[in-house]
């Protein structure tokens, strides 16, 4: 599921390899976009909110244009099924990781020829998430790999800055502060970790769930970091943002 950023629609996508966009205030279905040939395992609407991105276990990443549900471009170069995709805040570039255990950074000035500007290549397992930093010029990934499962890489050299050691199981969720000076992780191991970002230093971990992590999120201001999971517990803790 993904809400476009004006809160208007709200696409979905899945097993039936189609994507559905409904207007949130009517609850009706708007159209139907076809075409990848495998289920669909993530969307996302771009920044502006024009572009949708998809990412499917047929291997391939599509763009989508979301005033006439048509197809505008399609990226291809995975080989394993697509698990993420994600914007940069310009919208300019799309970050994608899969289960041949590599991130792909692409380059969105031709919308319909998007190009690879990089492959990103360190994690062993599938990559079950990434995210772009605030200014667009880091990229935290997260896999299931029980080391080396957390990653953040400087995409100006195309190359890993630090890989973040501290998880010793999967890590499901990421997310960076809006300052992007921290970042935030939770997973397998039952705790939220709390990281510099271009150091890789750890600054703090948060235990006390008694089940997986699966969602981590800052409060707009950065000074509040929110944790939740199996447990069915929402866990809230103030943080340093400066």
């Amino acid at each position: 599921l993904a809400f476009s950023p004006d809160g208007q629609f709200l696409a979905s996508a899945g097993v039936d390899k189609s994507i559905l966009l409904w207007n949130v205030s009517s609850g009706k279905m708007v159209r139907k976009m076809t075409g990848h040939t495998a289920e669909i395992n993530a969307i996302t609407f771009s920044p502006g909110g024009q572009i949708l991105a998809t990412g499917s276990s047929d291997f391939s990443v599509r763009l989508w244009d979301v005033n006439t549900g048509k197809e505008v471009g399609a990226g291809h170069g995975h080989q394993g099924a697509v698990q993420t995709v994600a914007f940069s805040p310009d919208g300019k570039a799309l970050g994608t990781g899969a289960d041949d255990q590599l991130i792909m950074f692409w380059d969105l000035t031709s919308l319909t020829n998007p190009t690879q500007r990089a492959v990103l290549k360190g994690h062993t397992s599938r990559i079950f998430l990434v995210t772009f930093s605030p200014d667009g010029k880091l990229l935290a990934s997260a896999s299931l790999d029980t080391a080396n499962n957390l990653k953040v890489w400087d995409l100006t050299a195309g190359k890993e800055l630090v890989n973040l050691s501290g998880h010793d199981q999967a890590v499901y969720s990421v997310a960076f502060s809006p300052q992007g000076q921290l970042l935030a992780s939770g997973g397998l191991d039952r705790t939220v970790r709390l990281w510099d970002p271009t150091s890789g230093t750890l600054l703090g971990t948060f235990p006390g769930s008694t089940g997986t992590v699966t969602s981590v999120a800052f409060s707009p201001d950065g000074k509040t970091l929110a944790g939740a999971g199996e447990d069915q517990i929402i866990r809230i803790w103030k943080v340093d943002a400066s």
